[in-house]
């Protein structure tokens, strides 16, 4: 029994010394070639507190985003990454085709757009060897919440940012039918279309690099079709852009 005891005690000092050496497995990020992509990627909304990450709470799809990033070991930090997303949902609101953009590991080293750290040693860089791009889709898809996919990336330059290559949107919303009056309702969103300021419907940023912003944008079409005859209409407001004063 005593021989029996000890060793269940080396066994599981031998499990510990074991696990906590696999945690602190160092990974080294300059010996990888990197590359900016952008990911277009689609989340249920009503499961988070919005896209942007916040200060008080984790429970955000960028944050969910983030730690994928981070597990599958495609980033080394969020600082560093130069991440930019194409526009922002508040909570509970879905988005089915919203892009992001930053800098991940790769591992194709004659893709488009590959590039190395400056503090990649020359050999490494000589030597390596030639390889199939990393499968980023099953990566981040197989450690992200199932209500989060993305679902296709491509190769941007360095200097892309999601927002600012950002030159339309689509919005559409979906409301119960109740006693809407369609047709008040389509004369009332023929109104919008066009161009016009929107500052009202603003929060103004006073940053000094932002207070001479334009608020004018174009509304190219605003439609209500129903979609079903029982309850629900479906409110679109198509392809806006931003309009230079």
């Amino acid at each position: 029994m005593g021989i029996l005891s000890c060793f269940r005690k080396k066994s599981k000092i031998s499990i510990w010394k074991y696990s906590a050496a696999k945690r602190k497995r160092f990974f080294d990020f300059e010996a990888h070639p990197r590359r900016k992509i952008a990911i277009q990627f689609l989340y249920y909304g009503w499961e988070f507190d919005g896209l942007v990450q916040q200060a008080n709470t984790e429970n955000t799809v960028e944050k969910h985003l983030m730690d994928a990033l981070l597990k599958t070991k495609l980033i080394f930090d969020e600082k560093n990454c130069d991440f930019s997303r194409c526009g922002r949902t508040d909570k509970g609101v879905s988005a089915f085709k919203q892009v992001a953009a930053l800098v991940v590991r790769s591992a194709d080293v004659n893709g488009k757009f590959v590039f190395w750290h400056d503090a990649a040693d020359k050999s490494v860089i000589e030597n390596y060897p030639e390889k199939e791009e990393l499968s980023y889709l099953k990566m981040l898809n197989g450690v992200l919440p199932s209500t989060v996919r993305v679902i296709a990336w491509a190769p941007v330059p360095r200097d892309f940012s999601a927002r600012h290559a950002c030159n339309m949107r689509v919005y559409k919303y979906s409301l119960p039918r109740a006693n809407l009056n369609l047709e008040v309702m389509r004369e009332a969103c023929n109104l919008l279309v066009g161009t016009h300021d929107f500052r009202n419907f603003c929060q103004v940023d006073m940053n000094e690099k932002r207070v001479g912003m334009s608020f004018v944008r174009q509304l190219f079409e605003v439609t209500i079709e129903p979609i079903s005859a029982k309850c629900v209409v479906c409110l679109s407001f198509f392809p806006f852009e931003k309009v230079e004063q």
